[in-house]
């Protein structure tokens, strides 16, 4: 099944999306099945495609939103089955799985 080429198709997605983004640990959607989510997912990629390529003909190249859009902080996660059987589509904001970060500096490497 082919994808919409039309923006105003994906309302549903950027609701998902500004709702993911106004969460400090993004969001999820369930559906009743896999292909479900698996397409609701696919959706969701196209549609930030689409913010994409809507910025390239609204800016110049050399402006910073050219081919940008405002979810490129976002990422949608494949579909994961839940205990109860239902499947979830997660958009939480990039490196959010990251449990920490360390600074490695010059004068603490010996060897």
């Amino acid at each position: 099944m082919s994808l919409p080429q039309r923006i105003a198709a994906y309302g549903d997605c950027f609701t998902i999306y500004d709702k993911a983004l106004a969460s400090s640990g993004g969001a999820r959607v369930a559906f009743a099945t896999q292909g479900e989510a698996e397409y609701f997912a696919m959706r969701m990629q196209q549609a930030r495609a689409l913010k994409r390529a809507e910025a390239r003909q609204i800016y110049k190249p050399t402006d910073k939103q050219y081919d940008k859009s405002e979810y490129d902080r976002l990422v949608v996660q494949r579909a994961v089955q839940d205990d109860a059987g239902e499947w979830w589509v997660y958009v939480k904001p990039t490196g959010s799985n990251i449990l920490a970060v360390e600074t490695l500096d010059a004068a603490t490497n010996i060897g």
